[in-house]
């Protein structure tokens, strides 16, 4: 179990955020996006929306230019918070 899941948002990010250094210094794009995903679902979920736009559009661009399907999800989240 994650401190995501468990709701334990403060222990979460400071992980998510070495994530996503650690991902972009070994190329690992969908490592990266995944984690820009999940730090833009805290920050919606906490209210901190320009924090949130910031990290789904950025996953939007990767998961597309990946191919991936979650930049669908990232677009509905994107949209939610206006």
């Amino acid at each position: 179990m994650s401190y995501t899941n468990l709701g334990e948002f403060d222990n979460a990010i400071p992980l998510l955020k070495d994530t996503l250094k650690i991902s972009s210094e070994i190329g690992a794009k969908d490592i990266f996006a995944r984690a820009n995903m999940t730090l833009g679902q805290i920050y919606m979920m906490n209210s901190e929306s320009e924090k949130a736009n910031m990290h789904f559009q950025e996953v939007i661009t990767i998961f597309r230019e990946l191919n991936m399907p979650e930049y669908q999800q990232a677009k509905k989240y994107l949209h939610m918070i206006g």
